[in-house]
């Protein structure tokens, strides 16, 4: 009875983790779909100005001049 209570709980962590996976993938593929007539190039920009939009921390001197 042990055994096959095991067998059921690891097939139950199984099939979970592929459907998470699953899950992951699909929203990895949609995300990409969300705009498909974009370059990498247009993407890449795109982010790189929405970062500086939303701020770099300030850079921290590693010395002070003397």
């Amino acid at each position: 009875m042990t055994v096959l209570i095991l067998a059921v709980a690891g097939i139950w962590v199984l099939f979970s983790g592929f459907l998470v996976t699953i899950i992951c993938i699909n929203s990895s593929r949609l995300s990409r779909i969300d705009e498909p007539f974009k370059s990498p190039a247009k993407i890449a920009l795109q982010r790189r100005r929405r970062m500086a939009s939303e701020g770099q921390p300030a850079a921290i001197p590693i010395k002070a001049e003397v």
